[in-house]
């Protein structure tokens, strides 16, 4: 079994490729005029193009300068099942159970993709969220750093650009709820 075989029957049950799939298939269906009863994943044009080529490059893993690296995947969903959700509708369940597609997708093509020549270098150093208001992104963001605490080499940097000092606390005061809310974690941050 080639590992591209592996890659691909790994993440087909995924979160983030069912995410990616369910747009596919709704924008080309949209795009020949046939009639979506019941979409499962509405997007724009954008979304399709980024949806598109991360199923491409799943399929095709073995070619090119990147790869998906399932060890890191492997880190992020265990790591993601030992933080607690420290509030709202899903209080005491775990950030794994309670992510929607979306957020998955975000967080595998950000933190998965590495170099083939170097694979404790991600593809992509720098992430812009498009996300309309009310929708998570302070959440989203505050995982993010999370993850990124716990896979980066240690002594390294993050930065997260906001308007204004009041937005920027927002995400500190959510890092530090999913901190005290999960006992497994909050060990490991002073």
């Amino acid at each position: 079994m080639t590992r591209n075989k592996t890659l691909l029957q790994e993440l087909k049950n995924h979160p983030a490729y069912i995410y990616a799939k369910d747009v596919v298939d709704y924008y080309e269906k949209e795009q020949s005029n046939k009639k979506v009863n019941s979409p499962k994943e509405i997007a724009d044009k954008d979304a399709y193009v980024v949806c598109k080529q991360f199923i491409e490059e799943i399929k095709t893993n073995n070619k090119g300068h990147w790869f998906c690296s399932l060890k890191t995947l492997s880190r992020i969903n265990s790591f993601l099942k030992l933080i607690n959700m420290a509030k709202g509708v899903a209080k005491g369940k775990t950030v794994y159970s309670s992510l929607v597609g979306f957020q998955w997708f975000f967080i595998v093509n950000i933190l998965c993709w590495k170099t083939k020549e170097d694979h404790s270098i991600r593809r992509y150093q720098t992430a812009t969220m498009l996300i309309a208001r009310k929708n998570s992104r302070t959440f989203l963001s505050a995982i993010i750093f999370i993850l990124l605490l716990l896979l980066e080499p240690k002594y390294s940097h993050f930065y997260s650009v906001a308007p204004g000092r009041e937005l920027s606390g927002m995400i500190k005061a959510h890092i530090e709820e999913f901190l005290y809310s999960s006992s497994a974690l909050s060990k490991n941050f002073k």
